[in-house]
C-alpha cells in the first residue's frame, strides 16, 4: 500500500487539508523575497578605488574595467616606483544599477538623526553665540564704569590734595599767630615790668614822703580842708585800684581761658599732624611765660595790696603830714602821672590781650577750617576707597564675565568641532546612501570570498531551519491528528 492509497483512506484531500495548504501557502509568499534579496544585496556593481583616480573629479565606470584598476592604486605624486598596492581609501561604486536598498534606507535614517544633532548644535552654537556677545556688551559697560569710576577716584584724590595744601597754609597761619601771640605776651611782661618799675618808683616816693610828714606837722591846720577831698581822691583811687584789680581778676580769667584754648589747640594740633610737636613745645613756652604773667600779676596785686595798707599807713600818718602837704602835693602829682602811665600800660595790655585773644580767635577758626578740611580729606580718602571697591568688584565681574565668554566661547568652539564632524558623519553617510552589502563593507577584490561565505551560511542557515521546523511542524501535526 503506497502513501496515495493511505491517504485516500483516511479521507483524501478533505477540508483539513485544504485549510492546511493555504496556511503554508501564505508564509511562502514573503519567503520568496527572503530566497530572492541576496540576488541584489549580494550582486558586485563596478568599483574603482578612491586613491586609484586622485585628483579626478568624478568616476566614468564601464564594465571593461581592468580588475588591477578595481582593486589596486598606484602611487600618486608623480614617483617612479610603478608598483600597485591595495586599496587603502576604499572603493568607489556605480549608482547606475543599485539606488536603493536595506543599508540605503538606515544610512538615510541615520542621516537624518545627525542632521537633526547638527541643527541642536548650530542652535546651541547661536545660543553661546548670543550669550557671548551679551558678556561682551556687559564686559565693556563694567569697563565703563571702571573707568568712570577712576576718572572719579583721581578727582577725589585732586581735592584731598587741594584740602591738604589748604590744611597745610591753615597750620601755618596757625603758627604765625601763634608767633603773634608769643609776641604780645612778651609786650605784656615788659609792660607788667614797666608797672612794677612804676610802683618802685611810687614806693620810693612814699618813703620820701614820710620822711616829709615829719616836717608837715605844723601846717596840719591848714590842710585839714584839703584833707578832705585828698580823701575823696584816695577813695576814687581805691575804687580806681578796685576796678583795676577786677580788670586784673578779668585778664586772669582770660588768660586762663586762653591757656584752655591753648590746651585744646594743643589736642587738636596733636590729633592734626605729628609735626606739630614743635607747636606744642612752643604752646608750652607760651603757657609757662603765662605762668609768669600770673606770678607777676598775683605780685602786682599783692604790692598794690601793700600799698592800699602803705595808704592806710599814710591816712594814720596824715596827722604827721600836714606840714608837708605842699610837697605831698607835687609827689601826688608824681604818683599821678605814674597810675596815668600805669593806666596806659594796663591800656596797652588790654589791647595786647584783646590782639591775643582775637588772634586765639582766629587760630580757633584756622583749626575749625582745618578739622573741617581733614573731615572733608576723610572723607573724600572714604569715596575713593568705596570707588576702589567699586572698582575691584566691577574689575571682578568682568573677569568672571571674559572667563564665562571664554567657557562660551570653548563651549561654542566644542559644539563647532562636533558640528563638523557631524556634517562631515552626514557627508559620509550620503556618500553610502545609495549602496548595497557589497558597497557598504567592501566585499570586492580581496574580500570578494565574503560574499561567497555570507552566501554559504545562508543558504545552510536556511537547509536548517527547514529540518527544524520541518519536523517541528510534523510533530505538532500529529499531535492535532491524535486529538
Amino acid at each position: 500500500m503506497n502513501f496515495d492509497d493511505l491517504l485516500l483512506r483516511i479521507g483524501g484531500f478533505g477540508r483539513f487539508q485544504k485549510v492546511l495548504y493555504v496556511w503554508i501557502c501564505l508564509p511562502q509568499i514573503f519567503l520568496a523575497f527572503h530566497m530572492l534579496v541576496s540576488v541584489f544585496t549580494g550582486a558586485v556593481p563596478p568599483h574603482l578605488c578612491r586613491d586609484a583616480r586622485a585628483g579626478v573629479s568624478g568616476f566614468n565606470f564601464t564594465f571593461s574595467q581592468s580588475v588591477q584598476e578595481s582593486c589596486s592604486s598606484s602611487p600618486t605624486n608623480g614617483s617612479l616606483d610603478s608598483s600597485t598596492t591595495s586599496c587603502r581609501d576604499g572603493w568607489e561604486f556605480s549608482k547606475d544599477v543599485f539606488l536603493s536598498t536595506t543599508a540605503t534606507e538606515s544610512n538615510l535614517t541615520q542621516t537624518e538623526s545627525n542632521l537633526t544633532l547638527t541643527e541642536s548644535n548650530l542652535t546651541q552654537t547661536e545660543s553661546n553665540l548670543t550669550q557671548t556677545e551679551s558678556n561682551l556688551t556687559l564686559t565693556e559697560s563694567n569697563l565703563t564704569l571702571t573707568e568712570s569710576n577712576l576718572t572719579q577716584t583721581e578727582s577725589n584724590l585732586t581735592q584731598t590734595e587741594s584740602n591738604l595744601t589748604l590744611t597745610e597754609s591753615n597750620l601755618t597761619q596757625t603758627e604765625s599767630n601763634l608767633t603773634q601771640t608769643e609776641s604780645n605776651l612778651t609786650q605784656t611782661e615788659s609792660n607788667l615790668t614797666l608797672t612794677e618799675s612804676n610802683l618802685t618808683q611810687t614806693e620810693s616816693n612814699l618813703t620820701q614822703k614820710e620822711s616829709n610828714l615829719t616836717q608837715t606837722e605844723s601846717n596840719l591846720t591848714q590842710t585839714e580842708s584839703n584833707l578832705t577831698q585828698t580823701e575823696s581822691n584816695l577813695t576814687l583811687t581805691e575804687s580806681n585800684l578796685t576796678q583795676t584789680e577786677s580788670n586784673l581778676t578779668q585778664t586772669e580769667s582770660n588768660l586762663t581761658l586762653t591757656e584752655s584754648n591753648l590746651t585744646q589747640t594743643e589736642s587738636n594740633l596733636t590729633q592734626t599732624e605729628s609735626n606739630l610737636t614743635l607747636t606744642e613745645s612752643n604752646l608750652t613756652l607760651t603757657e609757662s611765660n603765662l605762668t609768669q604773667t600770673e606770678s607777676n600779676l598775683t605780685q602786682t596785686e599783692s604790692n598794690l595790696t601793700q600799698t592800699e595798707s602803705n595808704l592806710t599807713l599814710t591816712e594814720s600818718n596824715l596827722t604827721q603830714t600836714e606840714s608837708n602837704l605842699t610837697q605831698t602835693e607835687s609827689n601826688l602829682t608824681l604818683t599821678e602821672s605814674n597810675l596815668t602811665q600805669t593806666e596806659s600800660n594796663l591800656t596797652q595790655t588790654e589791647s595786647n590781650l584783646i590782639q591775643t585773644e582775637s588772634n586765639l580767635t582766629q587760630t580757633e577758626s584756622n583749626l575749625t577750617q582745618t578739622e573741617s578740611n581733614l573731615t572733608l580729606t576723610e572723607s573724600n580718602l572714604t569715596q575713593t576707597e568705596s570707588n576702589l571697591t567699586q572698582t575691584e568688584s566691577n574689575l571682578t565681574q568682568t573677569e568672571s564675565n571674559l572667563t564665562q565668554t571664554e567657557s562660551n566661547l570653548t563651549l561654542t568652539e566644542s559644539n563647532l568641532t562636533l558640528t563638523e564632524s557631524n556634517l562631515t558623519q552626514t557627508e559620509s553617510n550620503l556618500t553610502q546612501t545609495e549602496s548595497n552589502l557589497i558597497q557598504t563593507f567592501g566585499l570586492v577584490c580581496e574580500n570578494a570570498a565574503l560574499n561567497n561565505i555570507s552566501s554559504s551560511i545562508y543558504m545552510f542557515g536556511l537547509l536548517v531551519g527547514a529540518v527544524l521546523f520541518g519536523a517541528f511542524a510534523d510533530s505538532d501535526q500529529q499531535s492535532v491528528r491524535k486529538c
